[in-house]
């Protein structure tokens, strides 16, 4: 995942207090936002999950994290003890699903995507969700910033004089 994604910037979850709930802590810094209030930060798990000793986890009844992004990106991994689905959107649209079933502390799962997301839901086949370690990709150019810069282009080539 690493030399795919390129660079990357880590949500660690270490800072906080036990059993802070996040919404919006790091949507300064990273642009992301979650939608769930469920969520909340947790310092232990049996079998040596989390990496750094905080992690984000999720109420009794609440099998999933979700959490939107200020930019879309097109990668994603995080650390996760268990069994998961995840989903990715742009906008309302589904782009992407998948899973993985293995079990175990310290299982690394990460995705990149030709399409670029904004939106990820990570679902647990247990009762509780957990992950660890987010990395986000870094933010993709909208297609219409890609599109504007398009003919700008054309114009600086269209200078050159033949001498």
């Amino acid at each position: 995942w690493e030399s795919v994604a390129g660079s990357w910037e880590t949500l660690d979850f270490t800072g906080f207090e036990p059993g802070q709930h996040l919404t919006n802590e790091y949507e300064a810094e990273f642009g992301v936002v979650f939608t769930d209030t469920t969520n909340y930060v947790d310092l232990e798990y049996p079998f040596g999950y989390p990496n750094d000793g905080w992690a984000l986890v999720t109420g009794t009844f609440a099998q999933y994290i979700q959490f939107d992004l200020a930019d879309p990106i097109d990668s994603i991994a995080f650390f996760h003890p268990g069994s998961l689905s995840i989903t990715l959107w742009l906008g309302d649209e589904l782009v992407g699903e998948g899973g993985d079933y293995l079990a175990g502390p310290g299982n690394f799962y990460g995705i990149t995507s030709t399409t670029p997301f904004d939106r990820v839901r990570i679902d647990d086949e247990a009762d509780i969700a957990f992950v660890d370690d987010i990395r986000l990709g870094m933010a993709v150019p909208a297609p219409a910033t890609a599109l504007v810069l398009l003919p700008g282009l054309g114009l600086v080539g269209g200078r050159r004089r033949s001498y």
